[in-house]
């Protein structure tokens, strides 16, 4: 595809998602697997990359939303900063029990 339509489908995409409040899951996965992977493009080698190409345009959305939010002053502070931090804490606690799982599999090899 030339640059022109790839901007134009990232356009509506983008429109289409954040006025229904979906996204990369429901739309640019299953669109960048029936059009971009293998064998009808070659933009894609595998899933994985796709899953990670959608995720970094969620990201990208959310950012944006949320500087669009700080802007408009929006965002409550003293309601944010304690939801927050209870995510920090439990996906940390997550992350450190993930990462001494793998550290355990390698003194003990995969598999």
């Amino acid at each position: 595809m030339e640059i022109a339509s790839l901007v134009l489908l990232g356009t509506c995409v983008g429109t289409f998602g954040t006025m229904i409040g979906l996204g990369g899951g429901l739309i640019l996965v299953p669109l960048f697997m029936f059009t971009m992977l293998a064998p009808n493009g070659t933009t894609f080698e595998v899933v994985q990359q796709v899953i990670g190409t959608s995720l970094f345009a969620v990201a990208c959305n959310s950012v944006s939303g949320a500087y669009a939010y700080l802007r408009q002053k929006r965002i409550m502070f003293r309601a944010a900063i304690p939801f927050l931090r209870c995510f920090r804490y439990a996906l940390g606690r997550i992350g450190l029990l993930y990462v001494l799982e793998i550290q355990l599999q390698a003194r003990h090899g995969f598999g």
